[in-house]
């Protein structure tokens, strides 16, 4: 797809999922953002401190340094600055859960605001339009996208996922789809392993970890059953609840197994247009 883009703004982007970073580095770019991309919170607090950002992404979960420690890391950063900020740097939180306490979380640490995972699109320029105060580009292109019609339940991919990455599609250039499953096809097997190995030695927080990052790149794909299966375990990792999440792994395995060929389906269907 061909667009203006309709925000320009340097945006710091901390994620270490590599499919999720793939993934919002494109609709970052899409809409003419200048990105610096980095892997931890260490990193990121390092970058803000180099550089100037018009706004950061921060996500959640990181190793090294978590998104909340270095959130306030880069407040204190400011704060003490000698020549300190005229206006806010705007920090957008990224995270894959949906307890009701992760606002206030992030809030605490010193966040503005925060985005659920997967990310859309549109959410993504409504949240850049709104903390950067960018004008409206008229017509929405984003919006413009038609949205196959799915049922969650029978399809092993839900469409709309499908259709929100295509519409990133730069003309002429790789794929971005094939670029997302390939990655998805490199990292999930380790992670798939993880989990079970977690269980096997009743390991929660692996649990946790293992299962909130499979969560997190799964919809991005539109594997929304095994997006489900690794919420609950996730959860019962939090919980250190291994027993009950041996339960779950048999229809977790059949159910990622059913994703990756549909996945590999939708190669195939690249490769043949």
């Amino acid at each position: 797809m061909n667009a203006d883009p309709c925000v320009n703004a340097r945006v710091l982007f901390a994620e270490d999922n590599p499919i999720n970073q793939e993934i919002t580095l494109s609709m970052l770019e899409f809409l003419g953002c200048r990105v610096t991309v980095v892997e931890n919170g260490e990193q990121a607090v390092q970058s803000a401190a180099q550089q100037d950002f018009d706004l950061v992404l921060m996500d959640c979960q990181m190793p090294v340094m978590d998104g909340f420690e270095a959130t306030r890391e880069i407040r204190r950063q400011h704060a003490a600055a000698l020549a300190p900020r005229q206006d806010r740097l705007p920090i957008i939180a990224l995270t894959a859960d949906d307890h009701e306490d992760i606002k206030h979380q992030c809030l605490a640490a010193g966040m503005d605001d925060y985005l659920g995972k997967p990310v859309t699109p549109r959410q993504l320029q409504e949240v850049l339009n709104k903390w950067l105060q960018a004008a409206r580009c008229g017509e929405n292109h984003l919006d413009q996208q038609p949205v196959a019609d799915h049922d969650a339940d029978d399809d092993p991919l839900q469409a709309e996922s499908l259709e929100n990455l295509r519409a990133l599609q730069k003309p002429g250039g790789p794929s971005l789809l094939v670029k997302l499953i390939d990655v998805y096809f490199d990292n999930s097997p380790d992670l798939m392993d993880k989990i079970k190995q977690s269980i096997e030695t009743r390991n929660g927080k692996q649990l946790y970890l293992a299962a909130y990052t499979l969560k997190s790149s799964s919809a991005t794909l539109g594997a929304m059953r095994v997006y489900d299966l690794c919420m609950k375990l996730e959860l019962l990792g939090k919980y250190q609840d291994t027993e009950a999440a041996r339960e779950l792994l048999d229809q977790l395995t059949i159910e990622y197994q059913v994703a990756c060929a549909a996945l590999s389906l939708e190669l195939d269907r690249v490769v043949d247009t």
